[in-house]
């Protein structure tokens, strides 16, 4: 073993560890790693950055900004409501349309994209229908998955292996010649999920919802049990709470009580703002632990109102209302509380609870770190509401979005752009970064996306680890620490090609699971490659195996994006991610081994 070889993998251990441990930034690691292998001599200088003049990576950029104009111009959304439509009352039958249009919408724009759009129209479908959320999310999780691979552009990571593989001198791929392999993965994942669903789906009470704020009396799922939090106190003449506003009185800091609603007289100020005066003769109902209120009662000689008489859907007014929202994978608000974020101050809303991890959290939620796939309960205005679906970056409202303000006038321009991206695709006149930014353009100057939106889009995390994580392929491959590790693994299976290309596939699902799906493509692509041919089988059928099992993020809620975005709504927990992913992994390499077998 010679010194680069021996330096590319001790690099490449200790961003493994660093990845699968958790306490860094991804696009952190991949820039360390791109320094490292620089400085430890593995790569020249203009190799070390030229990642981020990778096709690859503006092809994707741009995929998210297709994906954001179907988004803002409510096709995609459109697209899920019509699934309310034809499912019926038939629980199998929702989640197979969930699937295959979930599927079907990924092979066009990026998965998580996909999900997002459709998250909500799938919870009201399933709450219509008396359908656990729980029996449908994680299906519309790994039906996103399973779709990426119809086409070359349904994820980052088919475009990784594509353009690498060009760049050892193989024919790039065509746009449909994933189809096939997506196809078959797409129907024999559902099928197993249908067939095992009363084994591999829990049945839980939704993670979050709005039914949570009704009387107990007309709702048998109530995850949030306000109730047990829920108080009403009044403020005396002579209390020291008159005259204070919230922020002075410091009720939330002080004593982790969050003020919902204040009532006066013969009105009600719902969501009061931090600068609401408290007046002698107010009642207050708030949300507190019982050892917080009794200090805080104490304090204050407040009144203490009868606790059997307080109705948590006395918080839902004409004017007040209650929805939903997940934190989604990419949100500037992840690892900063609410009060950091100046939620109330900015939005104009109240977080009520936060549904982290099985349980509702309910008090002291100014103290709370926001984490992906936490569900929120969001309390306030019919208008701050409807502002609020449009902050698609940081949050997805998941209650039913009547009313949302499309670009419906642009929907149809943004049909056209997607078929002439289509057709183009197909063509191969033109090289697929041109076609793919080319599209992008075409929403911005027709009004689907502005170019603030356009920009807000685009995963720069994701574009900065690919571009450091290519620098790692490159290392690789001119270190020979790339054949190295082909030439053992092929020794390890006799030389025999089926067993070659089963050890790529079975080891990229393993990375796709413990780290990540781009980092699983960029790490695995120049091994799959010198093993094909070391073996002496076709290098384009490997390559197609490693956007396969980059495909199998199913076993933890990590693995993918899209599977976080729904751990929350769906009430999901670790063990669950386990119990059906791990079926659905074998279910979808075995089907993806017998279709790349017949395609090569």
């Amino acid at each position: 073993m010679t010194y680069e070889i021996g330096a590319t993998l001790t690099i490449l251990a200790i961003a493994l560890v660093a990845f699968a441990s958790g306490r860094f930034a991804f696009d952190q690691i991949g820039l360390t790693v791109l320094l490292a292998v620089f400085l430890a001599g593995l790569i020249p200088f203009h190799v070390a950055f030229q990642g981020f003049a990778n096709n690859a990576i503006i092809t994707i950029a741009s995929v998210y900004v297709v994906s954001e104009g179907l988004s803002r111009t409510g096709v995609a959304y459109f697209f899920g409501q019509q699934i309310r439509r034809i499912a019926g009352s038939s629980e199998v039958l929702l989640m197979i349309i969930v699937m295959v249009s979930v599927g079907i919408l990924s092979g066009f724009m990026n998965a998580i994209g996909a999900a997002a759009v459709m998250l909500p129209a799938i919870v009201a479908a399933a709450r219509s229908m008396d359908v656990p959320v729980s029996r449908v999310l994680l299906p519309l999780s790994y039906g996103a998955l399973m779709g990426s691979l119809l086409t070359l552009v349904g994820t980052p990571a088919n475009l990784l292996v594509n353009e690498y593989m060009v760049s050892r001198g193989y024919a790039s791929f065509t746009l449909l010649d994933f189809s096939p392999l997506g196809i078959t993965v797409l129907l024999f994942g559902t099928a197993s999920m249908v067939i095992f669903r009363r084994w591999i789906l829990p049945i839980r009470p939704a993670g979050a919802g709005i039914e949570s704020m009704l009387p107990a009396s007309s709702n048998k799922h109530q995850p949030y049990r306000l109730e047990e939090r829920l108080y009403e106190v009044s403020v005396p003449e002579g209390s020291a709470l008159t005259g204070k506003s919230l922020t002075d009185s410091e009720i939330g800091k002080a004593y982790g009580i969050w003020v919902l609603s204040v009532a006066r007289a013969d009105r009600r100020i719902p969501g009061p703002v931090a600068t609401t005066l408290i007046r002698a003769g107010d009642h207050l109902f708030v949300s507190a632990r019982e050892q917080d209120l009794s200090r805080f009662v104490e304090e204050f000689l407040l009144e203490r109102h009868d606790d059997s008489e307080i109705d948590p859907g006395q918080l839902i007014t004409e004017s007040l209302g209650v929805v939903e929202a997940v934190i989604t994978p990419r949100s500037s608000f992840i690892g900063k509380t609410l009060t950091e974020i100046q939620f109330r101050e900015i939005y104009g809303v109240y977080v009520i609870a936060i549904w982290r991890d099985g349980s509702p959290r309910r008090t002291h939620l100014a103290e709370v770190m926001l984490m992906p796939g936490d569900a929120l309960l969001i309390q306030g205005s019919p208008a701050r509401i409807d502002s609020l679906r449009q902050e698609r970056d940081d949050f997805v409202i998941i209650t039913e979005e009547e009313g949302i303000r499309f670009r419906k006038s642009r929907a149809p321009l943004a049909v056209l752009i997607l078929v002439g991206f289509v057709v183009l695709m197909m063509s191969g006149s033109v090289p697929v970064a041109v076609v793919a930014l080319g599209a992008a353009m075409a929403m911005v100057f027709a009004g689907t996306v502005t170019m603030e939106e356009a920009r807000q889009s685009i995963s720069w995390s994701a574009v900065l680890l690919i571009g450091g994580m290519l620098a790692m392929a490159e290392a690789m491959t001119q270190t020979g620490t790339a054949s190295f590790l082909a030439e053992s693994i092929v020794g390890g299976v006799g030389g025999v090609a089926d067993l070659t290309l089963i050890a790529v596939l079975v080891l990229t699902s393993a990375f796709a699971v413990l780290i990540n799906n781009h980092v699983a493509a960029v790490i695995m692509i120049p091994l799959a490659i010198d093993a094909a041919i070391n073996s002496g089988a076709d290098p384009r059928m490997f390559t197609m195996a490693v956007a396969l099992g980059a495909a199998t993020g199913y076993m933890t809620p990590f693995a993918h994006p899209g599977n976080i975005l729904v751990m929350g709504p769906g009430n999901y927990r670790f063990i669950d991610y386990m119990r059906a992913g791990l079926p659905t992994a074998i279910v979808v390499l075995t089907s993806g081994f017998v279709a790349l077998k017949i395609m090569f």
